[in-house]
């Protein structure tokens, strides 16, 4: 029985939405329904939450490890140079695709409208250039590895000679 299918006997049995809900964001009440479940012999999958989101961080520069705040910076645009006045190049995705959204979120802490905003003024005041964007993730991995200098994110990435993976520090 799938997942989704079990989570759904699981709202049937219990067939009170209160409760399904309760039930849904208490990891310890779900976690002792699992237990009470197995103990008593009933074979039935519950619903898990998704893994939890890990961007990674790719560059085609020489640098292994960034900070949180030189993270925002460079994907801000208030960071132009690598530490070896080699010029950043960014490479991001749309806006409105799910990645950029997380990424922006989880790993800037900024809401992805805000950074639009930011590139925005730095575009129209005429003090600086929004970043690359690219329309999907394998095309923004071509460019990072393609352009010196150049950063973007992506998920499961392995080490590749052009590509190094960054390791974002608190």
């Amino acid at each position: 029985m799938g997942i989704n299918n079990a989570y759904q006997l699981l709202r049937l049995i219990l067939s009170d939405r209160l409760l399904c809900f309760f039930i849904n964001k208490n990891a310890i009440i779900k976690n002792l329904l699992i237990s009470l479940i197995i103990s008593t012999g009933i074979c039935i999958s519950i619903f898990i939450s998704p893994p939890t989101y890990s961007a990674q961080i790719i560059a085609n520069a020489n640098v292994t490890v960034l900070t949180q705040s030189q993270l925002r910076r460079i994907f801000s645009m208030r960071q132009r140079y690598w530490s070896d006045k080699q010029k950043i190049v960014v490479f991001v995705l749309p806006s409105a695709h799910p990645l950029h959204q997380r990424f922006s979120k989880k790993d800037l802490g900024i809401f992805p409208y805000k950074l639009d905003r930011i590139w925005a003024k730095l575009t129209y005041s005429g003090l600086g250039t929004a970043p690359i964007v690219v329309q999907s993730r394998q095309a923004l991995i071509n460019a990072v590895m393609s352009t010196a200098g150049a950063i973007g994110y992506a998920e499961d990435i392995t080490e590749m000679k052009e590509i190094y993976v960054i390791t974002i520090k608190d």
